[in-house]
């Protein structure tokens, strides 16, 4: 489906009465709208994030829409972070975030792992998985002479299944949601070739834009195009459930690109990542750690705190907040000035010196006693001005020191790489093993009808929403089974605690790509638990014809005790179904 552009007046004049109306209910009764359905079928879902409302509008029901702006938010997470107004003046990041859109549709609607969100393994045999880990281990050897960065995972998709993954000894896990964004930058390349826009911002282009710029009396540059009150992306992505697939998908091609991956120690952390297609849907990724990640956990403390302040979500919390904040914008100066010496890192220490400056210029407000003494929400108009202006500075320094990356001092050591393991691959690529592999794969998925496949998963997500974690029902043709379960780390099965229909209030939507449904449904069902000790299992079951209760359970038993006979053991997250 072809979306014409957009008059934004014309969204202006459509639009400003209804976001009014949800601004006023989010601000002054604390009681923000997630929907309004029309009299013509039309849904509007809303959402808010680092200060921006989006709107999702479509005909889909609600929890669709509702899913689709979740993901919006989180791949605009991934590309620019909490600095959204990027997106308005980039035509790279915005084009980026494009073509990531159209490749997770056209995804959720014609492949398993990302309907259930989970990362497929395509089992190979011994031989050809031994030379694919040593091919990675290769590369990430190779990698090791990046300065400013620290290579930590290379891997090798088959269109949307992982093939092999190899990590260096000191990085932090990938966590499953990465490994499907990962798989779908990849996807996105082959859907909407990205062309003469480069996917790399490089320094120039992060830190001189062509938009207008004011400088205030201090000298600390601030962007004014946040003025327009709506934007819409120059493309925006097809709300049908079947994008069209371009074919070509430009062998030898490396592209590379920053993008914020969820680590354990932030949620936030840069990466720089490079791809390419080899050969027959064989795609190499190479992601490296940018060594800015303890910046990024001090600056987004920082506007964490400014933001709660700024809603008035501080309760009693005001001198923590606060003390907070001010560890924040310490830690990140002596960060900085550790970094070595090169014309970035005078960048990023004289964007960091600006927060100082607007840090104390907050403190001299009267933040101080407004916190002390507040008994409402309401921020005094001076507090107010002096917490806005440090957010925006806050976001420029984060801009600077996380995203104003170039991928031009590695791209030697990135050729090398690629090259070593598309050698180290020839064979197996040429002799057609790894397709044969995927056709046998991609057969045994294909054998049921996908849309009562789709349909399955959906009913049984809008059940688990409620809190209810084993549900069987029956249509004319086949019997269907949900199950989920929890177990300890010596696999003993655990009984949760009571979960009532209000659950879907507190958590996410089911699945990880958005937020990680599993991690919250097991804080809420085992209060005071480490959710890392913890392991959540999924099953699916469908039966032909109508089948009866104890012959459904008796085949989940055996399902549940004997796939991992096929898969090999679960050593990785333990949501990742396959």
């Amino acid at each position: 489906m072809q979306v014409s552009h957009l008059d934004p007046n014309i969204v202006v004049q459509i639009f400003s009465p209804l976001v009014t109306s949800q601004r006023i209910m989010a601000t002054q009764f604390n009681n923000p709208y997630t929907s309004v359905t029309c009299q013509d079928g039309t849904t509007v879902v809303f959402q808010e994030y680092a200060g921006y409302l989006f709107v999702g509008v479509g005909h889909q029901e609600e929890c669709h829409l509702q899913r689709l702006i979740s993901m919006t938010i989180r791949m605009v997470q991934l590309v620019v972070g909490p600095c959204v107004t990027i997106l308005k003046r980039s035509a790279t990041k915005s084009a980026l975030l494009d073509s990531l859109l159209e490749a997770w549709q056209r995804l959720y609607s014609s492949e398993q792992s990302y309907l259930v969100e989970a990362v497929e393994r395509l089992v190979v045999n011994s031989e050809l998985s031994a030379a694919a880990v040593k091919a990675l281990a290769s590369v990430v050897d190779k990698m090791k002479a990046a300065k400013e960065l620290t290579p930590c995972h290379a891997m090798f998709f088959v269109r949307s299944k992982l093939l092999a993954l190899y990590s260096s000894r000191n990085a932090q896990e990938l966590s499953a949601s990465d490994l499907l964004f990962l798989n779908l930058l990849v996807e996105a390349s082959q859907v909407k070739e990205l062309g003469q826009i480069e996917e790399c911002e490089t320094d120039n282009e992060i830190n001189t834009e062509t938009v207008d710029h004011r400088k205030d009396d201090d000298g600390i540059e601030v962007d004014s195009s946040d003025s327009g009150e709506f934007y819409s992306i120059p493309s925006t992505p097809s709300l049908g459930r079947h994008a069209g697939l371009v074919e070509d998908e430009q062998e030898g091609k490396i592209r590379s690109c920053v993008l914020l991956l969820h680590t354990e120690v932030c949620h936030l952390t840069p990466h720089l990542v490079h791809y390419e297609t080899l050969s027959d849907g064989l795609a190499l990724v190479i992601v490296s750690e940018i060594n800015r990640t303890q910046l990024s956990v001090q600056l987004i403390t920082l506007l964490t705190g400014l933001e709660e302040m700024l809603a008035g979500n501080v309760n009693s919390r005001g001198k923590l907040i606060l003390d907070a904040c001010d560890t924040a914008v310490r830690k990140s100066l002596e960060l900085a000035k550790r970094l070595p010496r090169s014309k970035t890192a005078e960048r990023i220490e004289k964007a960091l010196q600006q927060v100082h400056y607007r840090w104390e210029n907050v403190k001299k407000s009267g933040v101080e006693d407004w916190l002390r003494t507040a008994s409402d929400a309401e921020v005094p108009t001076r507090v107010d001005a002096s917490l806005t202006s440090l957010v925006e500075t806050t976001r420029a320094a984060w801009r600077t020191a996380c995203l104003a990356v170039s991928s031009a001092t590695s791209a030697q050591l990135v050729e090398s790489a690629v090259a070593v393991a598309a050698d180290r691959m020839a064979d197996y690529y040429e002799a057609g093993e790894i397709s044969k592999e995927l056709e046998v794969s991609e057969n045994g998925a294909r054998a049921l009808t996908v849309a009562r496949v789709w349909s399955m998963v959906e009913f049984a997500r809008s059940h688990l929403a409620k809190g209810h974690l084993s549900l069987m029902w029956k249509d004319t043709t086949f019997s269907y089974a949900y199950f989920l379960w929890f177990e300890d780390g010596s696999g003993n099965p655990l009984k949760p605690g009571e979960l009532d229909e209000t659950v879907s209030e507190t958590l996410p939507l089911p699945g990880v790509l958005c937020e990680d449904f599993y991690r919250s449904l097991c804080t809420r069902a085992f209060p005071g638990m480490d959710p890392n000790r913890l392991r959540v299992y999924e099953l699916f079951c469908i039966h032909l014809g109508l089948a009866t209760s104890p012959c459904v359970l008796e085949h989940t038993r055996r399902l549940a005790a004997t796939i991992w006979e096929v898969t090999g053991p679960m050593d990785a997250n333990p949501a990742d179904l396959l």
